[in-house]
């Protein structure tokens, strides 16, 4: 059983040095293409993404569905009488 788990580490370890030798061949290989052709090596994306569009996407759903169950009148701004003041209390008050 223990000579199963070294075989099966072993492998392993040889199937990471493989993807991670990989990795290394692709990055180099960008940069000697970018070296000979004289062109900047272009950054890799993920093609388009931006935090702001997952935000609007949210959002602005949540916004259109607001807008049409929405109340009738819209929601008037809160003025100083509407705070509310806060007694701290002491930790051992809390208990």
């Amino acid at each position: 059983m223990l000579t199963l788990g070294v075989i099966a580490g072993a492998a392993m370890f040889v199937v990471l040095l493989l993807v991670g030798a990989t990795v290394w061949l692709a990055f180099k290989a960008r940069m000697w293409w970018a070296r000979w052709t004289g062109k900047p090596v272009p950054t890799w994306s993920v093609g388009g993404l931006a935090a702001r569009q997952g935000f609007m996407r949210t959002y602005g759903s949540f916004r259109s569905t607001a807008a049409t169950h929405g109340s009738a009148a819209p929601h008037a701004p809160r003025t100083i009488d509407d705070v509310t003041d806060v007694e701290p209390r002491t930790p051992a008050a809390e208990r």
